[in-house]
């Protein structure tokens, strides 16, 4: 189990995210929401019984059963009757109470259907810009790209303005920083391929630049997509971030350089 300080949402945990994102696979292929929790205890069923991810394994299959609007009730049963037997430290306990608060608060309506993907949407050292409703646009960095776990690492830019990026915006590389240790946002943040298909109309790839070894970073932080829409907003509006630090450990990068034309095939020269 690894989980991340600060614990904000089910996906700052590694067997919560993993109980949550293959409960909702099973979904997205196909099966019956009521057959989901059986077939996901079964799958997962050493983190269920694990005594140190058991607690958050349940956290990741309320999520899935709240995302699908069915009955929870049972599984935070569960989850408060271990609590008090799981080893966790005060702060985080309190924080994962918050996180299983939330998750007590019914949806109205189910998550729908997605189509699979099997790979990550972009390349390092792709140029994207962020359509916002108010027709304005963002600008984000592609830094890393991982076809196993279908992600990728994207950091917004100092930018929000009524034109289109150019590529010196990119090039200057003037990141979004954390606002504070204790931000419940993470500029910095690697994307689910899976959640970026509802976005595909407010997301334009402009472009590609070089990459060099300090361009690279590696946060274990997960993001969601709305967010990133939301980093650039808030900077744009407060103007309190911080530049980001220089991260020594390097990513592991899975496809680098090769170009994944299904949803934003590059013109071929």
């Amino acid at each position: 189990m690894g989980t991340f300080d600060p614990f904000k949402s089910v996906y700052d945990d590694d067997s919560a995210a993993d109980v949550a994102g293959g409960f909702l696979k099973l979904y997205d292929e196909g099966v019956e929401p009521e057959k989901i929790e059986k077939l996901i205890r079964k799958e997962c069923k050493h983190e269920f019984y694990d005594q140190d991810s058991a607690i958050f394994a349940r956290l990741g299959l309320m999520e899935g059963l709240r995302e699908l609007c069915l009955d929870t009730t049972k599984v935070e049963a569960e989850i408060r009757k271990l609590l008090p037997k799981a080893e966790l430290e005060d702060n985080l306990q309190k924080e994962f109470v918050k996180v299983l608060n939330k998750l007590c608060k019914p949806k109205t309506r189910p998550r729908k259907r997605q189509p699979i993907v099997d790979e990550a949407i972009f390349d390092c050292g792709d140029c994207v810009a962020l359509k916002f409703p108010d027709k304005t646009w963002g600008a984000a960095l592609v830094l890393g790209r991982d076809d196993d776990q279908m992600l990728n690492l994207i950091i917004p830019l100092k930018y929000k303005k009524a034109e289109l990026p150019t590529q010196e915006v990119f090039e200057k590389k003037d990141f979004i920083g954390r606002e504070s240790k204790n931000s419940e946002n993470y500029p910095h943040a690697w994307y689910s391929a899976q959640e970026f298909l509802t976005y595909l109309k407010k997301v334009f790839l402009l472009g590609y630049i070089e990459l060099s070894e300090d361009d690279y970073y590696a946060p274990n932080n997960y993001g969601d997509w709305q967010n990133l829409w939301d980093y650039v907003t808030n900077w744009s509006e407060k103007k309190k971030y911080k530049r980001l630090g220089n991260v020594q450990t390097k990513i592991s990068l899975v496809g680098f350089g090769t170009a994944y034309e299904k949803a934003f095939p590059r013109d071929k020269k």
